[in-house]
C-alpha cells in the first residue's frame, strides 16, 4: 500500500498501490469488501486526495500523470498530463476549484 485516504463520509477509504486505485467499504472492517476498483494509471500511485463533497478524487502516479475520478461512477473525469517526470504529492484547493502538482 503507496496511500491511503478517507472518504468524506468516513464510511469506506480508497487504497492506491502499484497500479491498482480501489474504494473498500469500512463499516465491517472484519470483512473489508472491495466496492470498486478504478483503472487507469500505468505505474505506482503516489498521492490521493479527495473532494470537500466527496463526489471527485485525484490521483498522482510516477506515469506523470494526475487524474480526476468520479466516485460513483469510478471513471476518469479528467487526466493532467505534461509533467516531466513521476508527481510525487499534490493538493486541492479549499473550494476544489484547483489542484497543484
Amino acid at each position: 500500500v503507496n496511500v491511503v485516504v478517507l472518504a468524506s463520509d468516513n464510511e469506506s477509504c480508497f487504497v492506491g498501490t502499484e497500479t491498482f486505485l480501489k474504494q473498500f467499504d469500512l463499516n465491517d472492517l472484519n470483512t473489508l469488501n472491495m466496492m470498486k476498483e478504478f483503472e487507469g494509471h500505468s505505474d505506482y500511485i503516489t498521492a490521493l486526495k479527495i473532494t470537500r463533497d466527496g463526489k471527485k478524487l485525484v490521483s498522482s502516479s510516477d506515469d506523470e500523470t494526475v487524474r480526476v475520478w468520479d466516485v460513483e461512477s469510478g471513471d476518469v473525469v479528467l487526466t493532467l498530463t505534461g509533467h516531466s517526470a513521476p508527481v510525487n504529492c499534490l493538493c486541492i484547493s479549499s473550494d476544489d476549484s484547483r489542484i497543484a502538482s
